[in-house]
């Protein structure tokens, strides 16, 4: 694995934050911009590629909040 540095992790995070947000409104409306603060606090990189991945296929928020915290 490549070194990253930390602004550029910072900038990968900010990303994943973005992304997630546009399609927790696309997908969830208002109930899905709820969920954006829990998100927020999610530093795992992994974890938010994972949350962003799984808003391709779940159906509700509460199954989206299952991929951060099981």
């Amino acid at each position: 694995m490549p070194f990253i540095t930390t602004p550029q992790k910072v900038g990968h995070r900010n990303g994943l934050l973005e992304g997630i947000h546009s399609l927790l409104k696309v997908r969830f409306g208002e109930a899905g911009l709820q969920l954006l603060p829990e998100v927020e606090r999610v530093y795992e990189l992994e974890k938010l590629q994972a949350v962003l991945h799984a808003l391709e296929t779940v159906d509700t928020p509460e199954e989206l909040r299952k991929v951060w915290t099981s």
